[in-house]
């Protein structure tokens, strides 16, 4: 093929295997003149070429010994040529992106001429036979066909007008807006080396949402963008998620992880201010008041996810308020006193019980000793006398005067002190000490911040 249609062709075949690579030909001067040289650079060995008349005395060399479409169209010139290339690069400037370029622009060249009638002998110098595509010759282009290679020409411009998308995002961010998905998402996020910048369009209910902010996170359940300076967080679970478009934006971000030990609220209030928090988990043994997205609340650890607005406020005096109110009194019963009034009830129902019994064998005796005067013989007198003489020896159960005048001592003394105790309370109420202002919460834990650099 003639060097316009090397240049065009070289352009659409090197662009996508560059993408494939995750590499942008457009991206540097230096790497649009790599792709346009080597492209025509197997033709060195035609001194009639623009590169073999740039390189008179090497393309005569070349030209002399091995002949046109021998040793420079084949593999072993190829793979030399970028082995050299790269030892060179990676000599100068430590990687070697641009010697992948130059492979696939000056593999663009043979693969374009094998089109051609006389094809190009890859194997050579093992074998002069020549490789073409396609088989059947009427389908390639002959050297002195112009309008074939007008065709050749035409097409290759519009399939790179159609392709630069794809040349200077990449074959593989290409194919993830393609679906734009969260799954590709996913995959773009984890395979770049840059902050991504992905642009949305969802659905709330009903509300149609879009917008587009830097990703910070994302799973195959959510993302998190920053978004105007504040994290958005996409949730399939919470919305349909019906376009995610990434691209890639040069730029990095990086996570500091800071430790706090016993930091005032004022310090901290100093320290988050204008800065985007990944994620903050502090606490403290005293209560302190947080106002986030416009709500207060008071808490003894705050554990929360990227946050741009967070601020601590200093706890309520509840001392100083209070002593401002009048607080009611409650009576404090002592809880002893029941118990012990149960325990004197029982003791004098069971005294009561002894002493009826006591009664009652007394009575017993005196009848059964008058049935003994009264009777007039001894068989008679002889059974009530061994009657007697059983109850006599039965010995009943003595009621603990002792022990119910003990228990009724005691509960009136713990009476008298429940009475003084709440006389105490009652008195410090209606005349407090003055309120001690609370000790400052000094908060401990880690906070992750998030820097775009």
């Amino acid at each position: 093929m003639r060097t316009p249609n090397h240049l065009a062709g070289g352009l659409i075949i090197t662009g996508f295997g560059a993408a494939l690579c995750n590499l942008n030909i457009f991206n540097s001067p230096a790497s649009v003149g790599v792709m346009a040289i080597a492209s025509l650079l197997p033709d060195i060995d035609h001194p009639k070429s623009i590169i073999g008349r740039s390189l008179k005395p090497i393309a005569r060399a070349i030209n002399r010994r091995w002949g046109h479409r021998t040793i420079t169209h084949s593999a072993v010139a190829l793979v030399s040529s970028t082995f050299l290339f790269a030892l060179i690069e990676k000599s100068i400037s430590g990687s070697s992106p641009l010697a992948l370029i130059y492979f696939f622009a000056y593999f663009s060249h043979l693969l374009l001429d094998m089109v051609t009638l006389m094809g190009v002998p890859l194997l050579y110098p093992f074998s002069k036979n020549p490789f073409v595509m396609p088989a059947n010759p009427k389908w390639r282009i002959r050297n002195d066909d112009r309008r074939a290679e007008t065709i050749a020409f035409c097409l290759f411009l519009l399939a790179a007008l159609f392709m630069r998308p794809l040349f200077e995002q990449g074959f593989w961010t290409t194919y993830n807006r393609t679906f734009g998905t969260l799954k590709h998402v996913v995959s773009e996020f984890h395979k770049a080396d840059d902050l991504l910048e992905v642009s949305y369009q969802a659905k709330v209910g009903t509300e149609p949402i879009s917008g587009r902010g830097y990703c910070i996170e994302v799973t195959e359940q959510y993302a998190i963008l920053l978004e105007n300076g504040r994290f958005r967080r996409l949730d399939k679970q919470s919305m349909v998620l019906n376009k995610l478009l990434p691209r890639h934006t040069g730029r990095k971000f990086v996570y500091e992880h800071l430790s706090i030990i016993n930091v005032s609220l004022d310090s901290l209030n100093q320290l988050v201010k204008d800065q985007l928090i990944a994620e903050i988990d502090l606490s403290s043994t005293l209560p302190f008041f947080v106002l986030l997205q416009g709500h207060t609340t008071e808490q003894k650890r705050i554990h929360e996810k990227y946050l741009t607005d967070l601020v601590f406020l200093t706890p309520k005096d509840t001392l100083s308020a209070t002593a401002s109110q009048k607080i009611p009194f409650f009576y404090e019963p002592n809880p002893r006193i029941p118990l012990l009034q149960n325990k004197l009830q029982q003791t004098q129902t069971r005294n009561r019980l002894y002493h009826h019994q006591l009664l009652t064998r007394e009575r017993d005796i005196r009848q059964l000793k008058q049935q003994i005067r009264r009777a007039t013989d001894m068989p008679t007198q002889e059974r009530y006398y061994q009657q007697l003489e059983t109850l006599r020896k039965t010995k009943p159960s003595q009621p603990d005067f002792e022990a119910e005048r003990n228990l009724a001592i005691e509960i009136a003394q713990l009476q008298k002190q429940e009475k003084l105790k709440n006389l105490e309370r009652r008195a410090k109420l209606q005349s407090p000490a003055p309120p001690v202002p609370p000790a400052p919460p000094l908060l401990s834990g880690h906070i992750t911040f998030v820097t775009i650099i």
